[in-house]
């Protein structure tokens, strides 16, 4: 639990140093999604699937992480389907941004506990980076809505706090073996939708070879950790 804490601690600093973190790295914010990306798309294929696996053939814990996937995705299309004004629409769905941000920073928190409580920690603390990354690029992305909505103070409060509040529902849940195995499943594919929807650039954005270079790198501790 103690390098779960101090890692989340660590998110949390780079969740309140928003501003300073800002004008230091976004200008690079497309390469760093790149790289994040790529990153988290070979951990959860080669790692977090896996876990899910060892956990048996259940197929109620797979209809969990499809549902971790769709849920976000549902609510977002429904917004865009029943806003009745341009104006609502915009209102609401940034209000889905802002709670999105919240449940993402918690979410980077749970999954990266979890993950530490079931792996070697070197294994670990070579992951540590894609997370801290996709951290970085969520403050700045963040930091934007932040000054252009002028939010409550409370708000980016409960964002940066968010990670600690992951760990320490990991440690909760690690207590009842059923609902571990549900709320891994969930969280990962909550984490897939991050990946591919949010963090991957589509069109003509993004760097191919940094998001390879993330795949690969993730891929090659995987293999020789096995």
């Amino acid at each position: 639990m103690m390098i779960e804490t101090v890692l989340g601690a660590v998110l949390v600093i780079v969740h309140l140093s928003g501003q300073k973190i800002e004008h230091l790295v976004q200008q690079y914010q497309k390469q760093i999604n790149s790289l994040t990306s790529g990153m988290f798309i070979s951990f959860i294929f080669l790692k977090m699937f896996h876990e899910i696996s060892m956990l048996g053939t259940d197929i109620w814990v797979w209809t969990a992480l499809l549902f971790g996937f769709l849920a976000y995705h549902s609510v977002s299309k429904y917004l865009y389907q029943h806003a009745r004004t341009k104006k609502e629409l915009h209102r609401e769905l940034n209000e889905l941004h802002f709670a999105g941000f919240v449940l993402d920073s918690v979410i980077t928190g749970l999954a990266m506990a979890m993950f530490i409580e079931t792996n070697e920690l070197f294994y670990a603390l070579v992951i540590f980076p894609p997370f801290f990354l996709h951290t970085v690029s969520a403050t700045i992305s963040f930091e934007h809505l932040h000054i252009k909505f002028r939010t409550h103070k409370v708000l980016k409060y409960l964002f940066s706090l968010g990670p600690l509040v992951g760990v320490m529902m990991a440690d909760l849940f690690a207590e009842d073996v059923v609902m571990y195995e549900y709320v891994l499943s969930i969280t990962t594919g909550f984490i897939l939708y991050l990946g591919v929807r949010h963090l991957m650039p589509g069109g003509k954005k993004g760097n191919i070879e940094l998001f390879l270079l993330g795949a690969l790198l993730t891929t090659a501790v995987t293999v020789l950790s096995v």
